[in-house]
């Protein structure tokens, strides 16, 4: 619990100096802006820092790094009612999951939410001003370290938001899943949803199920649910069974990667 308190604290406090430390001396919009850049920085170093908490084990502390991190967001995105909202359900959502890996990936899709949302309000600023005129040199490199244009670092841990919209036939291609205890499997997936496992020689089928998408074997009682991230990754949750599939707490998570 003390550790918990910590980290919360650590995150309300770094998440306020961001914000107040990126006010230059002027008012208006211009300083609004240095704000929501500052808390997408930010919001970028707590996501990284919680996906290495829980892929070490400490869900609980994840999940409350999170948790601190969005509720101090809200409070800095006043004139974003719809993104307060998303906050205001995430963390509603997630306190019936629990402060393990259900609720840690909930938090986390709220994080990316906004992450996304104030990158794409940059680039319509950016757009709108046109290049290079009347841009300050400090807002000039600004922009050109936006997040439209960042590498992330967490490569792993909870946290793929969902991508809106997704076809399965978007999933065509190879992929390689590594999971948290380690395994890696090499999954082919056709344009109709038939996947194919070479090294067991398993075949199988992703179809819509549970407001999801559920990927079965033949033969295999053991399914798994997959969620498309923003990012280009997948989100694979492994099941005992087919009774546990959503509503059930998963046995192993995955993180997929796109080979070709």
């Amino acid at each position: 619990m003390l550790r918990n308190a910590q980290m919360l604290a650590f995150v309300l406090l770094a998440l306020a100096a961001s914000a107040a430390g990126a006010r230059p001396d002027r008012d208006g919009e211009a300083d609004r802006k240095q704000i929501l850049a500052a808390l997408d920085r930010s919001l970028r170093d707590v996501i990284n820092e919680g996906a290495a908490l829980y892929n070490r084990g400490n869900q609980s502390d994840c999940y409350r790094l999170y948790e601190g991190a969005l509720v101090t967001a809200r409070g800095l995105l006043s004139d974003c009612p719809k993104l307060q909202r998303a906050i205001d359900d995430s963390l509603a959502k997630a306190r019936l999951e629990g402060c393990g890996s259900r609720g840690a990936f909930t938090l986390r899709a709220a994080l990316d939410q906004i992450r996304s949302e104030l990158s794409e309000k940059k680039e319509k600023d950016s757009k709108g001003k046109g290049k290079g005129k009347g841009r300050g040199e400090e807002e000039e490199k600004e922009l050109k370290s936006g997040p439209s244009k960042e590498k992330r670092t967490a490569d792993e841990g909870p946290g793929i938001s969902a991508k809106s919209g997704i076809r399965i036939a978007d999933l065509a291609g190879k992929w390689r899943i590594t999971y948290s205890h380690g395994a890696v499997r090499d999954y082919i997936v056709e344009k109709d949803g038939r996947v194919s496992f070479p090294e067991e020689s398993l075949r199988g089928r992703i179809e819509r199920k549970s407001g999801g998408l559920r990927l079965s074997f033949d033969g295999d009682n053991r399914p798994e649910r997959l969620t498309p991230g923003v990012d280009g990754r997948l989100f694979v949750e492994h099941y005992a069974s087919q009774s546990d599939f959503a509503d059930g707490k998963p046995v192993h998570l995955g993180i997929g990667v796109r080979q070709d």
